[in-house]
């Protein structure tokens, strides 16, 4: 869903930054705006997901976003085992 939205925000403006913040900072659309798609039939469904989504898509690696959660998970496991260790070790020592 967020993906196709920011496809058709990038296509439609273009990735100008100025209209960008216009259009979701303030909700209008600036003066003079017009939209930079130039095709005979405008901007079709068809289009947006096949030409514009699916390379946003395509850029998407779940299988590294994946593999990088499970090493900070396994990092943030070791420092609290770490850290029972230490806290054992004192209350041994006292």
């Amino acid at each position: 869903m967020f993906t196709s939205s920011a496809s058709t925000l990038l296509t439609i403006f273009g990735g100008r930054v100025k209209d960008l913040e216009t259009i979701l900072l303030e909700e209008r659309l600036p003066e003079g705006w017009e939209s930079r798609v130039r095709r005979r039939f405008g901007l079709t469904l068809a289009q947006i997901n096949l030409s514009e989504v699916i390379w946003v898509e395509i850029g998407i690696n779940e299988k590294k976003y994946i593999r990088e959660k499970a090493a900070a998970q396994a990092k943030v496991a070791v420092a609290q085992e770490e850290d029972i260790t230490i806290h054992n070790a004192d209350a041994s020592t006292d």
